[in-house]
């Protein structure tokens, strides 16, 4: 009997962590970051529009344009 109710007890803690660590994964998704310095020139999507992320190439969201200057010798 008790080894029937910490059997339950630890699967639910299981549960529970594996919740957590998928929240902290989709948490990180909220943050799209540029492999380069620049600044965004221009927005294709709205602010809480509903991203369908996984399903092959999708709409451009942003462009990055570099605004370094080059200065070649």
């Amino acid at each position: 009997m008790k080894n029937g109710d910490f059997a339950a007890k630890t699967a639910i803690v299981k549960a529970t962590q594996a919740n957590v660590e998928r929240l902290e994964v989709m948490e990180g998704f909220k943050r799209i970051t540029a492999p380069f310095s620049g600044t965004v020139t221009q927005r294709t999507t709205d602010v809480g529009a509903l991203i369908n992320a996984g399903s092959g190439k999708g709409l451009e969201l942003f462009v990055v344009s570099d605004t370094h200057t080059c200065v070649c010798t």
